[in-house]
């Protein structure tokens, strides 16, 4: 909404940019009566530039009041300073822009899904899937290793292992760490599958016994996912089993436990789509630090913390561009993390990055995030 102020046509208020730590205009003002010219005058990196660069919408202060009547700017004022957003058109050209650049097998590596191309019986995709996104915690080479490490101890046959796991299994697997995931962690789970491929003959045979179509999201099905899986371990659940079946309703936001409902319920160049009995709007965004902090450059979300509340916010931001496949943008989004190496700070690949424009207005936020 744009303000009319009679007195002024353009009104800036104590406007500062930060670039990268850097203070390129601090608390500048500037009052423009109707019809009046002006020139910006100042020595070299004085912040000229930036100044116009602020008055022309390219560049958000990071303290402002920012008004320019008649001419569709006005930064209003917040808490968390000016939140640039584009456009849901925009944002989704964008996006499709991303997808069609990164969605391709090619680019999966080093990407824990890679391990789940290695099998072609969906018996084994789906345990090689849910250890994959299990693990998926920490630098990527440590999870290549520690998924490495794993399935060759399983000898690289995931349900053939699960089917006849006993103490044997459990003996080999004891020694195994992923950071704080233990073998014995690892056990307890392999112990709970084994019961679920004799009882019901997959993974999703066992899921869609708590999935309603009537539910809005699958976040109410994930709930009794790990529920029904831990009724089944027993009274006391040990903490690396609770970790790895981080239930939602703990306020959780469930990052890995998404990611493997994306790899088998979507269906695509990259995600595996054996789950056809699950609706793919339903699904949630797996949501961690890297893909927070691209989102809120976004503009998807403000939030500090990461949290289940995060998650359903960009999903539902997601869902208003493509309701029946909210979750599409997440590999894409992801690999500007994973290949590109981007941090928030200024790096070569920045020059390509189809986020760069957006990213520049909020540089001066990036630090925080």
């Amino acid at each position: 909404m744009i303000d009319k102020l009679n007195a002024h046509a353009l009104h800036l208020e104590n406007v500062s940019v930060v670039r990268w730590g850097h203070s390129i205009l601090s608390n500048v003002s500037v009052k423009v009566a109707p019809g009046a010219c002006c020139a910006v005058l100042g020595p070299n990196g004085s912040g000229k530039s930036t100044l116009l660069a602020v008055l022309s919408g390219y560049t958000w202060p990071v303290s402002k009041k920012c008004r320019i009547t008649d001419c569709g700017l006005s930064i209003a004022d917040s808490g968390l300073g000016a939140n640039p957003q584009l456009g849901d058109s925009e944002t989704k050209m964008l996006l499709e822009r991303l997808y069609a650049r990164y969605n391709h097998r090619v680019f999966v590596p080093p990407d824990p899904l890679q391990f789940v191309y290695r099998y072609t019986d969906r018996r084994d995709m789906e345990i090689a899937a849910f250890l994959a996104s299990g693990l998926a915690y920490g630098r990527v080479r440590q999870i290549e290793r520690s998924l490495t490490q794993l399935l060759g101890r399983m000898d690289n046959a995931p349900f053939r292992f699960t089917s006849h796991f006993d103490d044997l299994g459990r003996a080999k697997l004891r020694s195994f760490k992923h950071r704080f995931t233990t073998g014995d962690d690892i056990s307890d789970l392999l112990a709970l599958f084994r019961r679920v491929f004799d009882d019901y003959g997959s993974l999703e045979s066992f899921f869609a016994q708590g999935y309603h179509s009537e539910d809005d999201t699958v976040v109410p099905a994930l709930d009794r996912f790990c529920d029904s899986l831990c009724q089944m371990h027993g009274a006391s659940v040990p903490a690396g089993l609770n970790y790895l079946l981080a239930n939602p309703s703990r306020g959780s936001a469930s990052k890995r436990l998404n990611l493997f409902l994306r790899w088998m319920v979507r269906g695509d160049e990259v995600d595996l789509g054996l789950w056809k009995g699950i609706d793919q709007a339903k699904l949630i965004v797996p949501m961690d630090v890297h893909m927070s902090r691209l989102c809120r450059i976004l503009g998807l979300h403000d939030d500090k913390t990461i949290s289940l509340s995060t998650a359903r916010k960009v999903t539902g931001a997601f869902a208003q561009m493509n309701p029946g496949d909210p979750v599409k943008y997440d590999f894409a989004l992801s690999r500007i993390g994973i290949l590109e190496d981007c941090h928030g700070r200024p790096h070569p690949a920045c020059a390509s990055c189809e986020l760069r424009r957006i990213c520049a207005m909020r540089a001066g936020h990036l630090e925080s995030m």
